[in-house]
C-alpha cells in the first residue's frame, strides 16, 4: 500500500494536524477513509496519519473499486476541492502539481475552474519551482532548476539587443559601401553628361553660325 500514491494536496500544517489529531481522539473517524482494491489512499490521508499518530485499533473505511487512474485522480480531486476552501495561492500550487503529474493544461483549467490562459500563467510563475515531481512510477524526483521568467526574459532582451546592434552595424557597412560605390559611379557620369552638352552646345553653336551665313548670302 502506497499512501501518498494519490497524494495531491500537500500535507496539513502542524497546527491544523494537531487540531484534526485532538478532534479525532475525541469523537474518533466520523468520515471513512476511501481506498482502491490495492489499499492505496484516495481520500483520508491526515485522518490516516492522525489514527497512526494516535495509535487506533480501527478506522472506518470505504473500497473504491475498478477505478482507472484517471478516474482515481479525479476522485481525488473532487472530494478535496468540494471539502476544501482553497485559495488562489493553493489553486496555483495544484496547477503545478496536477501538471508535475502530466495533466493536461485544459484538463487542469477544467478540475479548477479557470481559463487555460491563467493556468498556463501560474505555470509559468512556477517554472523555478522546487516542488519534488512525481514521475509515472509514483516515484517523487527533484525538479529540474530552469531559469525564472524574469531573467530568462532580461537574457532572451540582451540576445535580441544584440542582434539589432549586430544587424546595425552590417547595414552601417553595407550603406557606406553603397555611398562609396554611388560616387564612384556618378561623378563618371556626370563627366560624361557634362562633356556631351558640350559638344551639343557647340553643334548647336556651328549650325547657328552656318545658318546665320547662309542668310546674309541671299
Amino acid at each position: 500500500m502506497d499512501n501518498d500514491k494519490y497524494r495531491i494536496f500537500p500535507p496539513l500544517s502542524n497546527e491544523k494536524f494537531e487540531a484534526l489529531k485532538s478532534n479525532i481522539k475525541a469523537k474518533g473517524i466520523l468520515i471513512p477513509i476511501e481506498v482502491d482494491e490495492h489499499g492505496n489512499i484516495l481520500d483520508g490521508f491526515e485522518r490516516d496519519r492522525a489514527a497512526k499518530a494516535l495509535r487506533l485499533p480501527w478506522v472506518p473505511f470505504i473500497v473504491r473499486r475498478g477505478l482507472t487512474e484517471k478516474q482515481k485522480i479525479e476522485h481525488t480531486l473532487n472530494i478535496n476541492l468540494t471539502r476544501r476552501q482553497l485559495t488562489k495561492k493553493d489553486l496555483r500550487t495544484l496547477a503545478m502539481q496536477l501538471r508535475a503529474k502530466g495533466r493536461p493544461q485544459d484538463s487542469i483549467a477544467s478540475i479548477l475552474g479557470v481559463s487555460q490562459k491563467t493556468i498556463s500563467n501560474w505555470l509559468a510563475e512556477f517554472s523555478n519551482f522546487t516542488e519534488p515531481i512525481v514521475g509515472k512510477d509514483g516515484k517523487s524526483y527533484p525538479p529540474k532548476k530552469r531559469m525564472q521568467p524574469k531573467k530568462e526574459m532580461q537574457v532572451q532582451e540582451q540576445k535580441k539587443q544584440a542582434a539589432i546592434n549586430e544587424l546595425l552595424g552590417v547595414i552601417r557597412e553595407r550603406a557606406c559601401d553603397i555611398k562609396e560605390r554611388s560616387v564612384n559611379f556618378v561623378l563618371p557620369f556626370f563627366r560624361r553628361l557634362y562633356k556631351i552638352l558640350l559638344r551639343a552646345k557647340a553643334l548647336l553653336l556651328r549650325e547657328r553660325s552656318v545658318l546665320c551665313g547662309h542668310g546674309k548670302e541671299t
